[in-house]
This record gives structure tokens, C-alpha cells and sequence, in this order.
């Protein structure tokens, strides 16, 4: 916790004391992970930070999203009855950028810490995500007063290939001071890797550091058994610790759980809640293509190649399709969809999960703008299109 006066914590809060004096280094409450996800892979996130979540995580990460995104987290550290955690966080899209705001809440009527988030986030073709973002962090203490301090945050992450991400955060890069004894608020770096090599598979690790102290190293994974369901788990040195979790998501809505263990307070519970919020407007009707008569030549010395070149231009147009459902057969069906960019689509699915936007298309290796405008009147998202 951060002190913003000379007297001792005891006399805050006998809670907050027990924290202090387990915890092998004090920090700050908006240092501590944030999100059911990213705890149950031990908190190793930063390479991923394709949530809302991102707003606390990563910044960078937050242009990754498609659509708004509202995502709630809330956790009871180390059992404390008289000490709550949670963060509020919401993610939209302003004319082809992304805009993020976060709101984190540590503490009890004796001891609390809040900070205010805005963030700002864009991308470069779809291969380098970054953001900045701006926080406030106050610390009021029950009989004394309150201070605060604005903060500087920057983050990115690059999508190396489909398989491979590598991400970085630094916050409070300003090094802002707090209180009278003008303490700094912790300055701290992150970067990672997630690895999508085995199917339904990712894997992460992390370096994180304070400028303070030691480095940590973390390590996490998330498997998907069935498209729907996520089980994770992760582990840090520094301090020891182990965790593990799960994920459920139906449509918009998705529910994670996660616990970690500390070697001297025990266990911690929290849990995360998500929505997914766009409009969902009507199918468009695909424009129709001229239907060419393929009878047969009217005189049986007609030339067959001309006859072979009517009855592929007679080809049917391709079906609505399900982007979430459709086989490699289903989609080799699009124009300009041969063997390879189906089995791209497919296997990006498989690695990702469920699209959900039509623009996510965008990145599979091998579709441009110009190959999606193409296929998009023929493409919906769970029964409904994009216009």
C-alpha cells in the first residue's frame, strides 16, 4: 500500500497491517492484476490484453477488440473479510480507433485507494497494437486526509503471425509522487509472449519488474476442451504462487473464475464478468449475378471451349454463410477463396475462438480490406450479417 503520512499502518487498519507485513513488497493496489483471466494464467496477460481488461493490463492491446466491451472484476484478497477489490472497465470504438475507461477500488472506510483510467488505443495493419493512457490515483486514509497523482502509461502488442504475439507495458513512466513525503507511485515494466502453436492451446510467459525490486517471472496457459470452455492455469515466483481457473461464454456474455494460493495468507477467490455489446443489424441482400442460359450450342459444331467458359460463368452464387460454423468446403465457395485461405480461416478460428465481428477476418494472414469487402455480403455473425 502506499503511505501518504508518517504514522504507522496499525493505526489505519489492522487488515491492511496484516497485508503489509506478508507481502514481501509493498505496491500499490493498481499494480495488482486485474481480471479472472489473466489470474488464472498467473496473471501473464500482457501479450494477450484482448479484453476490456486490457485498460488495466495493457493498453495497447485494447485495439485487438471489435465492437463495446464492458468488463466487471471483483475479488476479496486473502479471504480479508474487511478489504474488497474490484475495477470496472469499458472499451469502445470511436471512429476507428478505441477508447478505454477504467475505474479501481482497494481498501475499506479506514483505507482506500481508487483510480480513474482513460486510455487511447490504435493499430498498424492489424500487426502493431499500441495505446497510451492517463490515470489518476488517489489514497485517502480514515482521520487524515487524501492525495493524489496523475500517472503516464504506454503499452503495445505485435502480432508476429498468427501463432505468436509478444507484448510490453510500462506505467507511471512519469514517475509521479504522492503525499507529503512525496513517495513515488511504483514504476513498473512488463513484456511477454502467448504462444498458439497447439490447437486450443495458448501459452504465456512474462518478465515483469518494479524498479524496486527483483524481477518476476511468470508463466501461464489457457486450453479449450470445447469451444465454449476455458481452463487455465499459471504460477510466479516472485512471490511463489500458484493459480488456476476457468471460463465460460455464452454469445456476448462471458464468466471466469480463479483462485491463487500465497504461501503465508492462503488463498484468494475472484471472478470476472464481461458483455459484449453492437448493433446487429439485418442481413444485406447479396446482389444478384446474371444468370447466363447454358442449353446447348445450337449447332453441334459450336466451339466447346466456348461452351465450358458459359457454364462456369453460369456458376451459382455462393450461400449465406455462418463465418463461426462453415467447413473449408463452405468457404472455398467465396469468391477468392481457394484451398489455402479456408484452411487459414479455419485454423485462426480453431487457434482464437469464435469471430465476432466480420472485420476480426482481417487477421488471417492473406485477407486484405479488399478480399473481404468481396466476401462480406455473403458472411454473418450467429444468424445475423454486418453491414
Amino acid at each position: 500500500m502506499i503511505h501518504i503520512i508518517k504514522t504507522p499502518i496499525c493505526l489505519v487498519s489492522l487488515s491492511c497491517t496484516a497485508l503489509l507485513m506478508y507481502l514481501p513488497e509493498p505496491t500499490s493496489a493498481e499494480e495488482w492484476p486485474v481480471g479472472a483471466r489473466a489470474l488464472g494464467m498467473g496473471a501473464t496477460y500482457v501479450a494477450l490484453a484482448n479484453t476490456a481488461d486490457a485498460v488495466f493490463l495493457n493498453i495497447g492491446g485494447l485495439s485487438q477488440l471489435v465492437g463495446a466491451e464492458i468488463s466487471m472484476f471483483y475479488q476479496k484478497p486473502f479471504g480479508i473479510s474487511e478489504l474488497n477489490f474490484g475495477t470496472l472497465a469499458v472499451s469502445f470504438p470511436i471512429r476507428n480507433r478505441r477508447v478505454g475507461l477504467g475505474v479501481l477500488s482497494f481498501g475499506n472506510g479506514l483505507y482506500r485507494e481508487q483510480a480513474v483510467t482513460l486510455s487511447y488505443s490504435h493499430h498498424y495493419q492489424r500487426k502493431l497494437y499500441y495505446g497510451v493512457g492517463v490515470h489518476y490515483t488517489t489514497v485517502r486514509i480514515d482521520g487524515y486526509g487524501s492525495s493524489g497523482a496523475p500517472g503516464l502509461d504506454l503499452g503495445l502488442v505485435l502480432a508476429l503471425t498468427p501463432e505468436l504475439q509478444l507484448g510490453f507495458v510500462a506505467k507511471n513512466v512519469n514517475r509521479p509522487t504522492i503525499g507529503q513525503a512525496g513517495e513515488n507511485l511504483p514504476q513498473t515494466f512488463c513484456s511477454g509472449a502467448a504462444v498458439q502453436s497447439v490447437k486450443n492451446l495458448i501459452v504465456n510467459f512474462e518478465i515483469f519488474k518494479d524498479v524496486r525490486f527483483s524481477p518476476e517471472v511468470r508463466f501461464g496457459c489457457e486450453f479449450k476442451p470445447l469451444p465454449n470452455l476455458a481452463l487455465r492455469t499459471g504460477m510466479a515466483n516472485h512471490p511463489s504462487r500458484f493459480s488456476a481457473g476457468f471460463g465460460i461464454t455464452l454469445k456476448r456474455i462471458s464468466v471466469d473464475y480463479a483462485f491463487f494460493t500465497h504461501n503465508d495468507l492462503g488463498l484468494t477467490h475472484q471472478s470476472s464478468l464481461s458483455l459484449r455489446l453492437g448493433k446487429q443489424p439485418q442481413p444485406p441482400t447479396p446482389e444478384p449475378k446474371p444468370v447466363v442460359d447454358i442449353a446447348a450450342p445450337e449447332s453441334p459444331g459450336a466451339d466447346s471451349t466456348q461452351t465450358a467458359a458459359t457454364m462456369a460463368a453460369a456458376k451459382t452464387p455462393p450461400a449465406i454463410i455462418k463465418i463461426n460454423e462453415a467447413s473449408m468446403e463452405q468457404l472455398k465457395t467465396l469468391p477468392g477463396i481457394g484451398e489455402s485461405l479456408a484452411r487459414a480461416i479455419v485454423e485462426f478460428r480453431q487457434h482464437n475462438g469464435r469471430f465476432q465481428s466480420l472485420d476480426d477476418l482481417l487477421k488471417v494472414p492473406g485477407i486484405g480490406k479488399s478480399k473481404l469487402e468481396k466476401i462480406r455480403a455473403y458472411l454473418i455473425i450467429d444468424d445475423v450479417a454486418e453491414k
